[in-house]
């Protein structure tokens, strides 16, 4: 993992958009939106405070189909707690306007328990695992 680890909790603002690119990957887009809350004594009740909207990029790999994994089990306004690699790229917008966006490298995200339960599915025990799970590097299809 690299030096520009980002974590971060909040709800998804849309269920997540899972479509397969040209080159076949897998890739599920989506938005977290995490507000950082404070009591106010003067007024007696918590207070929200700027909103952070985190743009998340998750892939299937060779060993995991985390962007499948999303599109089936997460949804608009699931309190998540993701985890990635922070990346920064520049586009033309359709107005011709050069852009720059942030968004998070999603290397694992899972639901936020602090509010409320999930219940995990079983996993098949019919299936094979790949023989070295970790082969193959940082987990990213290639097509970035």
């Amino acid at each position: 993992m690299s030096d520009n680890t980002f974590t971060t909790v909040g709800n998804l603002t849309a269920d997540p958009e899972v479509r397969t690119t040209g080159s076949g990957g897998t890739v599920a887009n989506f938005t977290v939106a995490s507000s950082k809350r404070r009591y106010d004594r003067d007024k007696q009740q918590w207070v929200d405070g700027d909103t952070l909207f985190m743009h998340c990029s998750a892939w299937d790999g060779k060993n995991s189909k985390l962007a499948s994994h999303i599109g089936s089990s997460l949804s608009k306004g699931m309190r998540v707690l993701v985890s990635g690699e922070l990346s920064q790229r520049s586009y033309q917008s359709r107005e011709g306007e050069q852009r720059t966006v942030i968004e998070l490298k999603v290397q694992e995200i899972g639901t936020a328990l602090s509010k409320t339960a999930t219940t995990p599915a079983a996993q098949d025990s019919t299936a094979t695992a790949p023989s070295d799970p970790f082969a193959g590097g940082d987990g990213y299809a290639d097509e970035y």
